[in-house]
């Protein structure tokens, strides 16, 4: 089981391709193991994670190494990221709307034209999609 083989790596320092790598964190994550470390993040599905238990060496943890682990303290929402939250939730059901109506639409009807409007107003509805994930990535970054 993945979360096992992982265990060992908390708190875990170890000797890869003739650097030292510090554990900070390590997690799983749809089928993953992710495993923090000071210089850089390894990601590996199961079978590539026995492939590298295999290639490191496990070294003596120095604890005066490791992270102390912080409190976690929300921060405020400040009222323009409220205010950004809100419109996209209200852009986000009128798109919806208009798309189930299209689709009542194609069940009932469909011809050439309203296929050739659906599959525009699909694009449509990515490119707006791609727009709204791109703001939420920035809004939510550090």
């Amino acid at each position: 089981m993945i979360s096992e083989k992982i265990s060992q790596f908390y708190g875990a320092r170890f000797k890869f391709k003739e650097k030292e790598f510090a554990v900070t964190d390590c997690k799983e994550k749809d089928q993953k193991a992710l495993i923090y470390t000071d210089k850089r993040t390894f990601a590996f599905y199961e079978h590539e994670l026995d492939d590298f238990l295999l290639e490191i060496v496990f070294l003596e943890a120095k604890k005066e190494t490791l992270p102390a682990e912080k409190a976690y303290q929300a921060e405020p929402v400040l009222p323009s990221i409220r205010a950004e939250i809100v419109s996209s939730n209200e852009r986000a059901s009128r798109i919806s709307q208009k798309l189930e109506d299209m689709f009542d639409k194609l069940s009932v009807n469909p011809t050439e034209e309203v296929i050739k409007q659906a599959k525009a107003m699909q694009d449509l509805s990515n490119s707006i999609v791609n727009v709204e994930t791109l703001k939420f990535k920035f809004l939510t970054a550090k």
